[in-house]
């Protein structure tokens, strides 16, 4: 039996249980903020960790939202103890576009910064700001800190695009967008983006602005050898123009530089974000970034190994042995595979396509049927099967 005053601590204990659950929870809810911003008829939508000191403004690339950066934000949150701002461009993501506009001209970055300056303003971030912006996001912060350099205590740029890069000549290769086949927010950044190149090539980022600016050491998939150099180049000249600006080649690393080269993204931030910093608190940062660091290294290495033995690997690197034209080798590899993953419905697909190369459609069929029993969702290779038998008996 439980006595009374057993049963009173344990009531009491549950309730203070519950009360610290409860004031944990509104801690985390205080501590982050997603809304919408009206910046004239309008809305933006921001979401924001809520810290100390100086914020740090993110511009995402065109081919993602303002929030997912790969989960690494709140990292970065954890390391320095800043406020950490996102944002979807106007059309993009959450965020509206004037619905009372049509001349695509107003849609341009000269109007992307004056919503953005709108709606940091009423959330009340108007003074200092270290900035980070990725890939075209990188023309957007290069031109917020040259209307802003008074306030701009550091930037880090990750494979962005530079003015230096996209020449006169290039920008005039680009074809026109088509606009009855691009979403509208897509068409407007593209119909001006020529203009968006020569507004922050005239602005320049102020020398006086400490910079971290990383090139990835692997192409976009839209560029050729000659086109990569260029970009590459273009880097370079960048970070040599001043000594205030780092350069720093991510080898091995894609575009998504925060994906691929996790380590390094939180290090050039944390490295930006401590020279901000009084003595005592830049230590306590840094420190923060190594141990977080020793961390993150080890659980990259452990994902590396996972990925080295997995599915994934032996298809991707058949894909890049099929797209050299190495078809005997993707075979190979593949029929590997198989016999490693002998319940994965992809790697009997790629097979099968494989077999179709080289003619093997009765060998291509029994692979696609294993795809199809595994996942019998497919409708892509039921469609491929369906035109396989019609193509066979139209022979018959």
């Amino acid at each position: 039996m439980i006595s009374r005053k057993q049963c009173l601590i344990r009531m009491e204990t549950s309730i203070l249980l519950f009360v610290f659950l409860l004031t944990s929870i509104n801690y985390l809810q205080s501590q982050t903020l997603d809304t919408l911003v009206d910046v004239g008829g309008y809305k933006l939508h921001f979401n924001i960790i809520k810290g100390e000191g100086t914020p740090i403004l993110f511009e995402s690339g065109n081919s993602f939202k303002g929030t997912p950066w790969n989960g690494t934000l709140k990292l970065i949150h954890k390391i320095t103890g800043a406020t950490i701002i996102t944002y979807d461009r106007s059309g993009f993501g959450k965020s509206e576009l004037n619905p009372n506009e049509t001349d695509a001209s107003k849609f341009g970055i000269n109007n992307n910064m004056k919503e953005l300056d709108i709606a940091l303003t009423k959330l009340g971030y108007i003074d200092e700001f270290v900035l980070v912006g990725h890939s075209i996001g990188a023309l957007y912060t290069s031109l917020f800190a040259a209307r802003h350099a008074e306030k701009i205590k550091g930037i880090v740029l990750l494979n962005g695009h530079l003015p230096g890069y996209w020449t006169k000549e290039r920008l005039a290769k680009s074809p026109p967008p088509n606009k009855t086949k691009l979403k509208l927010n897509s068409y407007y950044l593209r119909v001006n983006f020529a203009d968006m190149i020569d507004t922050v090539r005239d602005a320049g980022i102020p020398l006086s602005i400490p910079v971290i600016d990383v090139v990835a050491g692997i192409p976009l998939f839209f560029m050729d050898d000659d086109d990569f150099n260029d970009w590459k180049m273009a880097h370079k000249e960048f970070a040599d123009r001043n000594k205030n600006i780092q350069g720093i080649v991510a080898h091995g690393s894609g575009h998504y530089l925060f994906k691929s080269n996790e380590v390094l993204f939180l290090n050039t931030i944390t490295k930006i974000y401590a020279e901000t910093l009084p003595v005592e608190q830049k230590i306590k940062v840094l420190n923060r970034g190594i141990n977080m660091s020793i961390e993150r290294v080890n659980l990259a290495k452990k994902e590396q190994m996972e990925y080295l033995n997995s599915e994934l690997n032996l298809n991707q690197f058949s894909n890049r042995l099929i797209k050299n034209e190495e078809l005997d080798k993707a075979l190979k590899v593949l029929k590997l595979n198989i016999i490693l993953f002998p319940n994965s419905w992809r790697t009997y697909k790629n097979y099968a396509d494989i077999l179709l190369k080289f003619q093997q459609t009765k060998e291509a069929v029994k692979m696609y049927e294993k795809s199809i029993q595994i996942n019998p969702n497919n409708e892509q290779i039921k469609r491929i099967l369906e035109n396989l038998k019609l193509e066979k008996s139209n022979n018959e």
